[in-house]
C-alpha cells in the first residue's frame, strides 16, 4: 500500500511539474509575440490618418467602373488599370471628353493588374460606396504584409532582435504612405506582399534540402505579385537567387578563420534558378505581345523610352539609401526633376559612403549579399514613373532587414566592444531617423493629405457649372487650384453628384496666369504669363514627347479645336480655341480659380482681353 501511494504521489508531482513547464512554455511563447504585435500595431497606426482621405484622383476613375456609371473601352472591374490608347472619334471615351486637348495621338497606358483590380472589386462588394472601408482593407493588408515580413526576417536573420529591428524599420518607412493609404496605389502593397510570401515559401528552414513543390508554390505567388503590379516581375530572379543554397563557410587559417558568405551547390538548385528566370522572361514577353505597357512621359516602359527609364532608375539608385533611412526625400523634387538630376551625384557619393560603412558589419552575415541583390532588383522596375519616395516601397523589406542587421551588430552588447563611439553615435542617429522620425513624418503628411484630398474634391464638386436645367454643360476650366484637381474631374463629379451632363475641358493643369482674348463670337486665345503650356508634371501624363509642338500644330476634341499660335524651342505660350457655338451660350461655362474654388466668369467682349492672375504658389502645390 505504501509503495503504491508513493508511486501515485510521484506521478502527481510529475504531472504538476509537466503542467507548470507547459504553462511556462506557453507564457514564453506568448511573450515572444508581444513585440511583433506591438510593432505591427504601431506601424498600422501611423496610417490611421488615411481613414479620412476619402476617394482621391484615380480612385474616382475606378469608382466609375465599379459602380457601372459608364462604359469604358478597356477598363473593367477585373482590369481597372487598363486605361487603353488615345480614343478614336467614334469611341465612348472621346465623346465623354476624358482626355485633355493636348493628348498625344500615340499615347497609351495599359497595365495588366487583375489581382489589384479584383481586390478593389471585392472592396466595392463589401463596403459599397463607403471610402473608409477601402482604407480599412488597406490597413488589414498592411498588417498581413508586416506579419509575413517578420516570418521571413526570422528565417533570414540569425537573431530575433535583428528581425524585430527590421520589422520596426519597415513598419515605420515613409515609402509605405501611399501604397497603404491610397486604394489606387494598393497594387504596390499587394505586389510586395506576394513577393515576400514567395520567398517565405521557397527558402527552406536551415538544414532542409531543396524541394520542387516549394518552388512551384513560390512561382504561383510570383505570378500573383506580377499580376498585382508589373514590378512584381523581380520575384522570379529573386526566386532564382533564393534557390541557390547560401551558406556561411569557415575561412582557412591564412584568412584568420573568419566566416564569409559563399554559394554551395546542391542537387536541383541550378535548374530551379534557370526555370525561375525563364518563367519571368516568358511572362514579360507575354505582356509585351498582348499590347500592355505605357507610352508617355509620365508612365513609360524600358522598351519604349529606354533613355528616360534608365535616367529615373539611376536617380533612384543614387538616392535610395538616403531616402529609406530618412535623410532625404525625392518627393520634394516632383516638379524639379532636373534639379534632382544635378543633386544625384552628391546623393550617390553619400549613399556609397553609407553602403561602405554598413558593409563592414553586414559582410559576415549569411544572407547579406542576397538582401542587397533583392534591394537593387526591387528598384530596377521603378523607372516607369516619376521619381518618388513611394517607388522605394518594394525595396523597403530588404533595406529594413539590412539596417536591422547593421544596427544590431553595432549596438548589441557584443557589437559595442568591436565598434568605436563614432560608429555607435551614427547608428543611434539612424535609429532615430528611420523609426520615430519616419513614423512621425507619415502621421504629419498623412494628416496634411487628408486636408489636401478634401480640398481637391471640394474644388470639383463646388465648381460653378450652371443649373441642371441647361442640360449638357460644357465647362472650360482656364486654371485650377493645383494640377491634380482636373486629372479626374469628370469622374469625381459623376461619382460625387450623380450628374452626367457635365463635361470638364481643362485648358491647362495648374494655375498659370493668363491673358484671355476673345477673337470673334466663337473663338478665344489664351496666353500664358507663367511657364509654357504642357510643362507641368501632370500635363505630361498625356504626352509622349517633351519637345514643344511647332507652330501650326492643332488638336481636335469632341467639342472644339485647339491651334498652337507659337511653339518651337521657346515652348507653347499661346493657343487658339475654336468652338462650334457662341462663347456666350448659357451652356458654356468658363471657370477660374478664386480662393481655392472654381468660379464662373463671363467671357470678354469680341476684340477685348482679360488678365487672369496666377494662383498663389502655396495654394497650387501638389497634394
Amino acid at each position: 500500500m505504501g509503495g503504491s501511494a508513493w508511486v501515485r504521489a510521484l506521478n502527481t508531482k510529475m504531472a504538476e511539474s509537466q503542467k507548470q513547464s507547459h504553462l511556462l512554455s506557453t507564457q514564453s511563447e506568448r511573450g515572444r509575440w508581444i513585440w511583433p504585435i506591438l510593432i505591427i500595431t504601431a506601424g498600422v497606426a501611423t496610417h490611421l490618418p488615411a481613414l479620412g482621405w476619402g476617394f482621391f484622383s484615380d480612385d474616382y476613375g475606378h469608382q466609375v467602373i465599379l459602380r457601372g456609371l459608364t462604359d469604358h473601352d478597356t477598363m473593367r472591374p477585373w482590369s481597372l488599370y487598363d486605361f487603353g490608347d488615345f480614343p478614336k472619334p467614334d469611341e465612348s471615351m472621346w465623346k465623354v471628353g476624358t482626355f485633355p486637348w493636348w493628348t498625344s495621338a500615340n499615347w497609351k497606358i495599359r497595365f495588366y493588374r487583375p489581382v489589384a483590380s479584383i481586390s478593389l472589386w471585392l472592396d466595392h462588394a463589401v463596403w459599397g460606396n463607403w471610402a473608409v472601408g477601402y482604407h480599412i482593407a488597406g490597413l488589414l493588408l498592411f498588417s498581413l504584409d508586416l506579419l509575413l515580413a517578420y516570418f521571413l526576417f526570422r528565417k533570414l536573420s540569425e537573431r530575433r532582435g535583428v528581425a524585430l529591428l527590421g520589422l520596426a524599420i519597415m513598419a515605420a518607412s515613409f515609402s509605405a504612405l501611399l501604397p497603404v493609404g491610397w486604394p489606387a496605389n494598393r497594387n504596390s502593397l499587394l505586389a510586395q506582399m506576394f513577393m515576400i510570401g514567395a520567398l517565405l515559401v521557397l527558402i527552406p528552414p536551415r538544414g532542409r534540402p531543396f524541394f520542387w513543390g516549394r518552388w512551384v508554390v513560390a512561382c504561383l505567388l510570383g505570378v500573383l505579385a506580377t499580376m498585382s503590379k508589373e514590378s512584381g516581375i523581380v520575384t522570379f530572379p529573386l526566386l532564382g537567387l533564393a534557390t541557390l543554397p547560401w551558406k556561411r563557410l569557415h575561412g582557412d587559417a591564412a584568412d584568420g578563420g573568419k566566416q564569409r558568405p559563399a554559394l554551395v551547390l546542391q542537387k536541383g538548385s541550378w535548374p530551379a534558378s534557370l526555370c525561375s528566370l525563364a518563367v519571368g522572361i516568358l511572362y514579360l514577353l507575354g505582356l509585351a505581345a498582348a499590347g500592355f505597357g505605357a507610352r508617355g512621359l509620365f508612365y513609360t516602359t524600358p522598351w519604349l523610352e529606354p533613355g528616360l527609364y534608365i535616367e529615373r532608375v539611376l536617380v533612384l539608385l543614387a538616392t535610395a539609401p538616403l531616402t529609406l533611412i530618412g535623410f532625404f526625400s525625392t518627393d520634394l523634387f516632383l516638379e524639379r526633376f532636373r534639379l534632382l538630376l544635378l543633386l544625384a551625384p552628391i546623393c550617390l557619393l553619400f549613399s556609397m559612403i553609407l553602403v561602405a560603412v554598413f558593409w563592414r558589419v553586414l559582410r559576415r552575415h549569411r544572407y547579406a549579399a542576397f538582401l542587397f541583390a533583392w534591394f537593387v532588383l526591387a528598384i530596377l522596375p521603378q523607372g516607369g514613373a516619376p521619381t518618388s519616395d513611394r517607388l522605394l516601397f518594394e525595396a523597403s523589406p530588404p533595406a529594413s532587414l539590412l539596417l536591422g542587421i547593421f544596427l544590431h551588430g553595432v549596438l548589441s552588447a557584443s557589437g559595442r566592444s568591436r565598434h568605436g563611439r563614432a560608429m555607435r553615435i551614427a547608428a543611434l542617429m539612424i535609429v532615430v531617423f528611420t523609426i520615430p522620425g519616419q513614423a512621425l513624418a507619415k502621421l504629419a503628411v498623412g494628416a496634411w493629405l487628408g486636408k489636401a484630398t478634401e480640398a481637391t474634391r471640394e474644388a470639383v464638386i463646388t465648381a460653378e457649372v450652371g443649373p441642371e436645367k441647361l442640360g449638357q454643360r460644357e465647362v472650360f476650366v482656364l486654371q485650377a487650384p493645383n494640377s491634380v484637381v482636373l486629372l479626374n474631374a469628370i469622374s469625381t463629379w459623376v461619382v460625387e453628384t450623380g450628374d452626367r451632363d457635365v463635361r470638364f475641358w481643362p485648358m491647362q493643369y495648374g494655375g498659370r496666369g493668363l491673358v484671355w482674348r476673345r477673337i470673334d463670337d466663337r473663338t478665344f486665345e489664351l496666353e500664358s504669363l507663367d511657364r509654357p503650356f504642357l510643362t507641368h508634371l501632370l500635363e505630361s501624363v498625356f504626352l509622349t514627347s517633351g519637345d514643344p509642338p511647332p507652330p501650326g500644330t492643332h488638336w481636335e476634341t469632341a467639342l472644339f479645336r485647339v491651334d498652337a499660335i507659337d511653339g518651337g524651342t521657346a515652348g507653347l505660350r499661346s493657343i487658339r480655341v475654336s468652338c462650334p457655338e457662341s462663347l456666350d451660350t448659357p451652356r458654356y461655362r468658363f471657370l477660374i480659380c478664386q480662393k481655392g474654388k472654381l468660379r464662373s466668369v463671363e467671357p470678354p467682349p469680341v476684340g477685348a482681353s482679360q488678365v487672369i492672375d496666377a494662383v498663389p504658389a502655396r495654394a497650387a502645390q501638389l497634394p
